[in-house]
């Protein structure tokens, strides 16, 4: 009924602004410590259209896939149909498994130095959709993928291309009570930011 329609959709909307603001997040997390990154983009400049995911990937968008395949990969539940047996363990049916793609995305056998921020590993090759997904897979992938890569490229851009900073304070990582939740970086961190056309003036503390 109207109800379960109104509920879901107050579900959807909370879950998608929560996983679009944890993306940002991490994208400022990460540029931070990533200052040739910052210049690359500004040589770059501003794009139009699309991101586009395959090589030749500009450098905005390529910083979003990396910090995709670091941070923010969803994970996903499955009920197992069958009793299946991997690697001695015995999987029941019944029960639900829950796949790790943050995980899978650190493998080294794919991944040169996987904790790394290296956005450049997008721009020298393509990776298949079993080595990379961090929108969980196949036909049952988030429905918002496309949005978060525009709205994510449009975030670096704006961030590199008008403003400069740095960290002074920093804390450990958290993560929510929910299983669901993504971990996140320190509500401690404090930034000292300075917009690039005032380039001479002390950069401003922001909170």
């Amino acid at each position: 009924g109207e109800p379960a329609r109104i509920e879901n959709f107050v579900m959807v909307f909370k879950i998608a602004t929560g996983d679009l603001t944890g993306l940002l997040d991490w994208i400022f997390e990460f540029l931070g410590g990533a200052p040739q990154w910052r210049e690359e983009v500004r040589a770059n400049g501003r794009t139009a259209g699309v991101p586009r995911l395959a090589p030749p990937v500009d450098p905005a968008t390529a910083a979003v896939m990396e910090t995709l395949r670091l941070e923010q990969s969803e994970f996903l539940y499955r009920r197992v149909a069958k009793t299946f047996e991997l690697e001695g363990l015995t999987i029941p049916a019944g029960w639900i498994l829950r796949l790790c793609v943050n995980e899978s995305h650190r493998d080294p056998a794919v991944f040169e130095d996987p904790d790394r921020f290296d956005p450049g590993r997008f721009r020298r090759r393509a990776y298949g959709r079993s080595e990379y997904s961090p929108f969980g897979g196949h036909t049952h992938g988030c429905m918002g993928a496309h949005l978060a890569h525009f709205l994510g490229r449009l975030f670096v851009e704006e961030l590199a291309i008008g403003y400069d900073w740095t960290v002074v304070r920093d804390g450990p990582c958290e993560r929510g009570s929910r299983h669901r939740d993504h971990w996140r970086p320190s509500p401690a961190k404090r930034v000292a930011m300075r917009p690039l056309a005032d380039a001479a003036a002390p950069p401003a503390p922001v909170g």
